[in-house]
């Protein structure tokens, strides 16, 4: 119940603030948080330690943490409070970079998996895709409470962006591909314990094999993607090379862990190249094994 009654509190106050007070507003929360939540803290620290590397300083370490609780801020209040402000200025507030790379794909009727990552915007990206004509569809793991799970939903259906959730999205993920149409998946984080066991910044983990499945099943082609906060102000929405899941093993069948490999590897350097926009405040290298 708090934390819908928060969000919708948060959503008046934006009406009255404006957006760039709203986002100076969500700064001061990841400020409070970063000092309050201890338990979130540490892992983020955790996490920071693995990306920059033992040799980094505590206050490097630190200053990334910080700026990742304030990055999530801004993500929440970008995603339940700004939404339209960014939809009706998609052209002066989004760079868009690659797009012609997902139109050549759909001109093939093959279907895409865009992998990308907890960074950035990644529920805004999703809405900014859709909003620029793109069949896209994506995975969700439901909220807890309902109203808020709802009032998600509610945003992310106003481009048309289709959501499944993830209990019942491994048939209508195929079905979607099948028909040609574009598939949104994070890679980054695993739910559940069926992931593949690989190394990421130089640490044994376990993360999502499903995109390197589904593309392979499905003859689909997988394109890293990600939507990040420039310095400026507004987004860098990036679509880098497809590849496709056709790769074939020793004995003459095809693979998937080729491509599960490009899959990993391509994450990674989205992350290297924005490391205080990666919010995920597990410690995945202890988690997942």
């Amino acid at each position: 119940m708090f934390q819908y009654l928060f969000y919708r509190t948060l959503q008046r106050f934006s009406e009255t603030l404006g957006s760039e007070k709203s986002l100076w507003l969500a700064e001061k929360l990841g400020d409070i948080s970063f000092m309050l939540d201890r338990s979130r803290r540490k892992n983020i620290l955790s996490n920071a330690n693995v990306i920059l590397g033992t040799k980094a300083d505590l206050k490097s370490k630190e200053h990334l943490g910080r700026n990742v609780f304030r990055n999530f801020w801004k993500y929440i209040v970008d995603f339940i409070c700004l939404t339209d402000y960014y939809l009706e200025n998609i052209d002066s507030l989004v760079t868009f970079t690659g797009l012609e790379h997902l139109d050549k794909c759909l001109a093939q009727g093959r279907g895409v998996i865009i992998l990308s990552a907890h960074i950035g915007n990644w529920e805004l990206a999703g809405m900014l895709l859709a909003a620029k004509g793109y069949p896209l569809n994506t995975v969700y793991l439901p909220h807890k409470d309902v109203r808020v799970n709802q009032l998600f939903l509610d945003i992310r259906g106003k481009t048309g962006m289709k959501s499944m959730p993830v209990e019942i999205a491994v048939h209508g993920c195929q079905d979607v591909l099948k028909r040609g149409e574009v598939l949104a998946l994070l890679g980054d984080l695993l739910l559940g314990d069926k992931g593949q066991e690989t190394v990421f910044f130089d640490k044994k983990v376990k993360l999502p094999k499903g995109p390197a499945i589904l593309a392979l099943r499905t003859d689909s082609f997988l394109m890293p993607a990600y939507c990040v906060r420039k310095p400026e102000g507004g987004f860098l929405f990036c679509f880098e090379e497809p590849f496709l899941a056709n790769s074939v093993n020793e004995n003459g069948t095809n693979d998937w862990s080729y491509s599960f490999t490009n899959c990993v590897m391509s994450i990674e350097g989205i992350i290297r190249s924005f490391p205080d926009q990666w919010i995920v405040f597990n410690n995945i290298w202890r988690d997942s094994l």
